[in-house]
């Protein structure tokens, strides 16, 4: 998307050896919409550390995926217990445009 910005990753963590926590400091953004692949793994983990950084995060649970079933509603499940909302793509759209 044009005037976006892109942060390479190469751990489950987005925020560890990237300037992504900078890039969301600088743009003063309080919210963190998590979608890709792997939603056990990296999804999951970059959402936690979201969480843990004083983010609102959303983990959009048909924008991520898995290697199979039972993996991905696993990371579903452990997130939405204790760190942030579980949203399908619907439920995030209205959200952001204000419908609820």
């Amino acid at each position: 998307m044009r005037g976006s910005t892109v942060v390479a990753k190469n751990t489950y963590d987005a925020f560890i050896n990237t300037n992504l926590g900078q890039v969301l400091e600088k743009k003063a953004i309080d919210r963190v919409v998590v979608c890709g692949v792997m939603t056990d793994c990296c999804c999951d983990t970059t959402a936690r550390s979201a969480f843990n950084r004083g983010y609102e995060t959303w983990l959009v649970g048909d924008a991520c995926g898995s290697a199979n079933k039972t993996q991905h509603e696993a990371g579903l499940r452990g997130f939405g217990f204790a760190f942030g909302k579980v949203l399908t793509t619907e439920e995030v759209i209205g959200l952001l445009r204000g419908d609820e």
